[in-house]
This record gives structure tokens, C-alpha cells and sequence, in this order.
């Protein structure tokens, strides 16, 4: 969904809100009627055939854990695991001890799994691009020529430039 559909959603979502104080007293439970479309636009992310019981609350973790595992084994983005530690404590702000000694897919491991402790505005910064990432062939293509070409390439700089459309 673009920005003004959410911003439109949000406003029908307030209307109804108002008008089911008005109508308390109708059979219809016009109060759950927001709560329902919040719901709807809060599970965007989320919609696959995993059990609810699995399903997280927030929906940027379901989207990140769904991307990060084909993307962190991009050997054209993470060509070392200097690469996937660099890219967790400058992105994601996880510090990983001992890196030297874990192979490639422990630390993969280890950077999903601690996705559970990111706050929701840098996570929501983090699903935005990893999305246009994942979804235009064209900005995979730029960034992986950036980071190959660039001496001075930074994830934070990538990722701020993406949320921006500046790539």
C-alpha cells in the first residue's frame, strides 16, 4: 500500500471510530469495526499460511525474517563474514563477540534471531528498504555495485537513501 491509501485507511479508520461512540447503543458493535481494519492494515506483511500461534505481533518482524535469510546469504552483497558483521552492527546495532571463530550461517543465525530485540522505528526503517531492495531488480543491482565499487560504502547511507527514493 502507498502512503496516501494508509493515510486514507487511517482517516476511515478515526471516522469510524467517532461515529461508533455515536451508535453505542446499535446491535452492531461498531466499536470493533476500527480495531478489525487496523488489523487488516497492520497484517499487510504478515499474510501467509504460517499458524497464528507462530505469527508475531509486529508484522515488520515477520516481514524481516522472511527477507533476511536469502538476503544475508547474497555472496554479491556479503562476500565475507567480516561483511555480515559489519553490515549487523552498523544496521541492525547488534554487537557479535568472538565473530572471527563462528562460520557464515551461525552468524546469519544469530543476526535473525536478534531482530526480536530491535525497536519498531528502526525496524520499520529496515523493512521499508530491505523491501525495495527485494522488490526492484534495479536498486539490488545499485547497491551491490556500490558496495562492489565503493570503498566507502555504508549500509546506513544505503538504507537512508532507500527510504528516501534516492537510490
Amino acid at each position: 500500500m502507498n502512503k496516501d491509501n494508509n493515510r486514507k485507511i487511517n482517516q476511515v479508520i478515526n471516522l469510524l471510530e467517532e461515529m461508533s461512540w455515536i451508535l453505542d447503543n446499535s446491535n452492531i458493535k461498531f466499536k470493533e469495526i476500527p480495531l478489525i481494519l487496523q488489523d487488516a492494515l497492520n497484517s499487510e506483511y504478515s499474510e501467509s499460511s504460517i499458524s497464528n500461534k507462530y505469527k508475531s505481533k509486529n508484522p515488520n518482524k515477520d516481514q524481516l525474517i522472511g527477507i533476511l535469510p536469502n538476503f544475508l546469504q547474497d555472496t554479491d552483497l556479503f562476500k565475507t563474514n567480516g561483511d555480515l558483521v559489519d553490515f549487523g552492527k552498523t544496521v541492525l546495532n547488534i554487537e557479535i563477540t568472538r565473530s572471527d571463530k563462528r562460520p557464515r550461517y551461525e552468524l546469519i543465525g544469530l543476526l535473525i534471531c536478534e531482530i526480536r530485540n530491535l525497536n519498531d522505528i528502526e525496524l520499520s526503517k529496515l523493512v521499508n528498504a530491505l523491501f525495495e531492495i527485494s522488490s526492484n531488480e534495479k536498486n539490488l543491482i545499485n547497491i551491490k555495485n556500490k558496495k562492489k565499487n565503493d570503498g566507502n560504502f555504508s549500509w546506513n547511507d544505503a538504507i537512508f537513501k532507500l527510504n528516501n527514493n534516492e537510490f
